[in-house]
């Protein structure tokens, strides 16, 4: 597949959070002997910045913003498309350690035991437990990195800073919507929450993973702000409510078999879980060895 592949806009995360220091999973360091062509590659830089400079005009009726955060709060550091920013795959780089991905893994097999799953801002790998009977659809930004999942049945790619929609996708149509360590890089998120919720059908999770890892100057300005784990969870658990989930939970650890071996765990692990409608009984009686976060009468991690 050539290197000009539609691409579109879903950061992800590194493994820093020096700015620009950030090892990615759209477009990152090694291409694994995929061969480039510079001269090729500049031509798909100009088509790409054109490109994202007509998408960048404002459009009528598109979808509708809902106000989640105020402008200043989404602002970037580096304004340039981002497009251009995960326009080389880096297929085969995580963003956060493997003690963090092992309790990832751990939370899908027991909240997501199998099913209908779409993966969001998706890279090379979607952390599903191996034995998982699923039918994956993976969204992401670079579609030789989506190529490279192997386990995904059906790949899209796009701008969801510019269009956060999920309009191919038909209501009540999938059992788990999961999105790991890009969060922090959308400027529309209850936007594309509230299309997650969408597609979701009754009983239907949401989990939404990351840690404090980030390419610093992509992220959005209210993410950089917060001064611990604890804000950004709560920044989540917002989108979460905005967007209409009801039932939330907030996870800050998930024992594994990896873990009682005596691994450390560097990056923070964070995830918050949403339930649509109903059956959220059955979700969290299946969780085992999960540490849910304590929240207060609001809503509101302690």
């Amino acid at each position: 597949m050539a290197v000009a592949a539609p691409i579109n806009a879903c950061p992800s995360v590194p493994t820093q959070i020096k700015p620009g220091l950030g090892n990615g999973s759209y477009g990152r360091g090694s291409s694994l002997g995929v061969k480039f062509s510079w001269p090729a590659l500049a031509a798909c830089v100009a088509a790409s910045a054109t490109s994202a400079t007509q998408q960048q005009r404002p459009r009528s009726g598109r979808h509708r913003c809902l106000r989640a955060l105020t402008e200043r709060d989404t602002v970037k550091m580096d304004g340039f498309p981002d497009e251009l920013f995960y326009l080389v795959p880096r297929i085969g780089v995580y963003h956060v350690d493997d003690a963090f991905r092992a309790q990832l893994t751990e939370l899908y097999r027991q909240l997501i035991p199998s099913g209908n799953v779409l993966d969001l801002c998706s890279q090379h790998d979607s952390h599903l437990p191996s034995e998982g009977d699923y039918t994956l659809t993976v969204h992401g930004m670079n579609q030789l990195e989506l190529m490279a999942n192997t386990r995904a049945k059906d790949r899209f790619t796009r701008n969801f800073n510019e269009d956060p929609s999920l309009r191919e996708l038909p209501p009540a149509s999938f059992d788990a919507v999961v999105m790991a360590v890009s969060i922090q890089y959308m400027q529309r998120p209850v936007d594309l929450l509230s299309e997650a919720f969408r597609v979701l059908k009754p009983g239907g999770v949401l989990i939404v993973s990351f840690s404090n890892r980030m390419f610093f100057t992509k992220a959005i300005e209210v993410w950089r702000s917060q001064r611990n784990m604890k804000g950004l969870v709560n920044l989540v658990l917002n989108y979460f409510r905005e967007s209409g989930f009801q039932d939330v939970r907030a996870a800050n650890r998930v024992q594994t078999d990896d873990q009682t071996a005596g691994w450390p765990s560097g990056d923070p692990f964070a995830a918050v879980v949403g339930v649509k409608e109903n059956n959220a009984g059955q979700i969290w009686e299946r969780a085992n060895g999960i540490s849910w976060l304590e929240m207060n009468e609001a809503g509101v991690v302690l």
